[in-house]
C-alpha cells in the first residue's frame, strides 16, 4: 500500500487521474511479470536441486549395492527420494523469501510524509 499511494505525493489535482491509471498499469503489467518471473525461478532452483541430489544420492546408494538386500535397497530409495524432494522444495521456499525480501527494500526510500499539527 504505501509504494501504491506514494506515486500521489506532491502531484496536482489535475494530475491524479493521469497518474492513476499509469500507477494501475503499472502494478498490473508488473504483477503479471514478477509472478511469471519467480515461478521459474524457483522451478529452475527446485527441479536442479531434486535432480542433482537426486543423482548423487542414488550413486552412492549403487555404491552399497552388493551390501544390501533388495528390500532395504528400495526402502532405501524411497526415503532418499522424499528427503531429496523436501530438500528441493525447502530451497525453493529459501529463494522466494530472499526475492521477497530485495522486491521490499525499495518501500525504505519512499517518501516520508511528516504530519501536520
Amino acid at each position: 500500500m504505501p509504494m501504491m499511494t506514494d506515486i500521489f505525493i506532491g502531484l496536482d489535482k489535475q494530475d491524479i487521474p493521469g497518474a492513476s491509471v499509469g500507477q494501475r498499469i503499472i502494478q498490473n503489467v508488473g504483477s503479471s511479470f514478477g509472478s511469471a518471473v519467480i515461478s521459474a525461478v524457483v522451478t529452475a532452483v527446485v527441479t536442479s536441486e531434486i535432480a542433482g541430489q537426486m543423482t548423487t544420492k542414488l550413486h552412492q546408494l549403487a555404491a552399497l549395492h552388493s551390501t544390501l538386500t533388495p528390500t532395504v535397497i528400495a526402502t532405501a530409495k524411497t526415503s532418499v527420494e522424499k528427503a531429496v524432494t523436501l530438500n528441493g522444495y525447502q530451497l525453493g521456499f529459501l529463494v522466494s523469501s530472499i526475492v521477497l525480501i530485495v522486491i521490499a527494500i525499495p518501500a525504505i526510500f519512499l517518501s516520508q510524509k511528516k504530519s501536520v499539527k
